[in-house]
């Protein structure tokens, strides 16, 4: 599964994605703020910023009028945002081929199961928001295998 051996250009690429998106929310911050919206620590903020900043993506100005003088302003740059859609599209490509070869790997290890005579597979006890209630894919997931009886 590819998705778990990341290397570091995609996790640097996850993380300059990440500080985007929030500026993006909110122009006037410090990375600190962002550090938490982002949920990265504050030496990866501070390395994606200087990244973003080195390749042009992102302009920064200390935020006059304001009493903090740690809050900088930053501007996403028209090379930045195509940067950002760019890094949304090879992260969603890299989500869906993650999830299209784990549900791969499900049909394959259901089918032999079928195979080898279970009528009966249980997922799991906790679906829904609350512990309880069907997975919204689990007819999708056993109308491909009917001999299998898929339980949440």
């Amino acid at each position: 599964m590819d998705l778990f051996r990341q290397n570091s250009a995609t996790r640097e690429d996850l993380g300059m994605l990440a500080v985007m998106d929030a500026l993006a929310a909110k122009d006037q911050v410090t990375q600190r703020e962002l550090s938490r919206q982002t949920g990265l620590n504050l030496k990866k903020v501070h390395f994606c910023l200087h990244k973003l900043l080195e390749k042009g993506y992102v302009k920064f100005q200390r935020a006059l009028h304001n009493p903090d003088k740690r809050v900088y302003l930053y501007i996403v740059t028209p090379a930045g945002l195509k940067a950002k859609s760019e890094l949304t599209y090879r992260f969603l490509k890299v989500t869906l081929d993650f999830y299209n070869q784990v549900e791969a790997k499900v049909q394959q290890t259901l089918a032999s199961m079928e195979k080898a005579g279970t009528e009966r597979v249980v997922l799991g006890q906790r679906c829904g928001p609350h512990g309880t209630g069907a997975d919204p894919q689990q007819r999708h997931r056993s109308s491909r295998h009917p001999g299998a009886k898929i339980t949440a």
